[in-house]
């Protein structure tokens, strides 16, 4: 009997036994928001002497009650079927055969709530730290949370400290690598720099928490990633990583069929790519261990330039209806190069055309948004223009343009198209640097650094002196000529005259 008490104990409810001074329950780092309520199963009577989880403490049915009946949605729930019953002397005594499923099962929980005397005056809400009900009697306690699950105790006396049985779960979501090295990835692994095209590797890793219910892993990537074809599920351990048997036998609901994804990938925030539900069975079986999931998302023509690209991943667990979550966030950034084209006044230049080479020597080619480095034949030539102003017509401002969703990485800008009278500009370096440059604490404005803004100036060309011409002396000898010979026609028409 007294192991089936300390069962009792250790598994759903709070038993509390004090002397005839009132008593407290500490619950340990409460969740935050989450509503605990207490609820008075019997009264009690303790010895003194007792020693925690020993003998000395009888329990009787609360003054005013003569049975273990409660109505439990419109169905009265006789406790004493398979939980209680009293003996001779009208003491409460667990039955035989109780055990720790029927402890932990929805239908005690149910009837406990309904069966229990609630003490409104001693409802708390989480704040994550621990927090005490005091004020109490000598009696058996049940507590709930808003997830629907219980809290326990580890020891009988006048304070009593308790753990909640479904404690905070944390989600850790990383990038873990940019394939092809498209881009680059933050020490801190939160964020990455990736080029337009590139595919970027996602890791999840779930704690199982001892007493957590209802897993669900969901997984929401924003417009400018593309879920890619292929997730897997694992089970890791400290020491050893290993797939289940049969994901069957851990989910309960996914996007599976047969043991492979069939993700939509949405284009709409608010709809989610992936969404695993774990069975209960199983999380109970592996507490203690940490769930791995992996996956990839391509960073599509859709993507933001030099900004933040999300891949939200969230954990839920506890009540369905109103379960406690986490959520972590990483972000992928492609970078930009703008080239500003003026002349030598610092006036708006248009007629350029630059190609922008990278250090594998290999040329840019944008192709309806999506990067590839492909040989300078093939290399996209991006020309700076002046906007047009809608209603004048009249062109404006500076003449620009960008090269797009770029990775990490030093480029060099080769003016290709020279505009017409001016002479070629040199060729200029730009680095942008990689993530791993970046402090962490810094993370969430690492698009500052992923806008590179170069002006590229040109000279109208001066015509150069020349030599070897005739010179102009043959044409004051002409000209000389000219003048003697016109005088001599004059004065022989003066004689013939005359």
């Amino acid at each position: 009997m007294k192991k089936l008490i300390a069962l009792v104990l250790a598994l759903a409810m709070v038993l509390m036994a004090a002397s005839a001074l009132a008593a407290n329950i500490t619950i340990e780092k409460t969740n935050v928001g989450q509503t605990y309520d207490i609820y008075k199963l019997f009264d009690a009577i303790v010895d003194s002497a007792r020693t925690d989880g020993g003998a000395g403490i009888s329990y009787k049915l609360r003054t005013g009650v003569s049975d273990f009946k409660a109505t439990v949605n419109g169905s009265e729930v006789d406790g004493a079927t398979s939980w209680f019953e009293l003996d001779s002397a009208g003491n409460v005594k667990a039955k035989s055969g109780l055990n720790e499923d029927m402890l932990k099962s929805e239908n005690f929980k149910a009837w406990a709530k309904a069966y229990g005397q609630k003490l409104t005056d001693k409802t708390i809400t989480g704040d994550g730290n621990d927090q005490t009900i005091s004020g109490l009697t000598d009696g058996y306690y049940f507590i709930t949370t808003t997830t629907g699950t219980l809290v326990t105790i580890d020891s009988i006396g006048p304070d009593e400290t308790v753990q909640d049985k479904n404690p905070p779960t944390n989600i850790d979501k990383e990038i873990t690598g940019v394939v092809n090295d498209e881009g680059s990835v933050t020490s801190d692994r939160e964020a990455a720099i990736a080029q337009v095209g590139a595919v970027v590797n996602f890791e999840v890793r779930i704690p199982i928490a001892n007493g957590a219910v209802n897993y669900r892993f969901e997984d929401k990537m924003s417009h400018g990633l593309t879920l890619g074809n292929t997730v897997t599920v694992k089970l890791e351990t400290a020491a050893v990583g290993e797939t289940p048997a049969s994901l069957s036998d851990a989910i309960a609901v996914s996007t599976y069929a047969d043991g492979t994804p069939t993700m939509t990938n949405n284009a709409t925030d608010g709809e989610l790519d992936i969404y695993i539900a774990f069975k209960n069975s199983w999380l109970a079986d592996n507490v203690g261990k940490t769930i791995v999931i992996n996956y990839t998302g391509t960073v599509n023509n859709t993507a933001v330039i030099a900004s933040a690209n999300p891949n939200e991943a969230t954990i839920k667990w506890g009540d369905i209806s109103n379960p406690l979550t986490d959520t972590d966030t990483v972000n992928v950034y492609p970078a930009r190069i703008t080239v500003t084209k003026e002349d030598g006044t610092g006036a708006a230049l248009e007629g350029a055309g630059f190609i922008l080479k990278n250090s594998s020597n290999l040329y840019y080619k944008n192709t309806n948004g999506v990067i590839s480095w492909v040989a300078e034949s093939e290399a996209t030539v991006v020309r700076p223009v002046r906007a047009t102003n809608a209603q004048t017509g009249e062109k404006e401002g500076d003449a620009v343009a960008s090269f797009e969703g770029l990775p990490d990485g030093s480029y060099i800008l080769i003016e290709k198209e020279v505009p017409t009278g001016y002479n070629k500009a040199a060729d200029t370096t730009w680095t942008i640097k990689p993530a791993t440059a970046v402090d962490p604490a810094d993370v969430n404005n690492l698009s500052t650094d992923l806008t590179l803004t170069p002006t590229v100036t040109n000279n109208q060309g001066t015509e150069l002196p020349s030599t070897g011409g005739i010179g102009t002396t043959i044409f004051y000898i002409l000209g000389g000529l000219l003048v003697v010979g016109a005088a001599v026609i004059l004065v022989a028409r003066r004689r013939v005259h005359e």
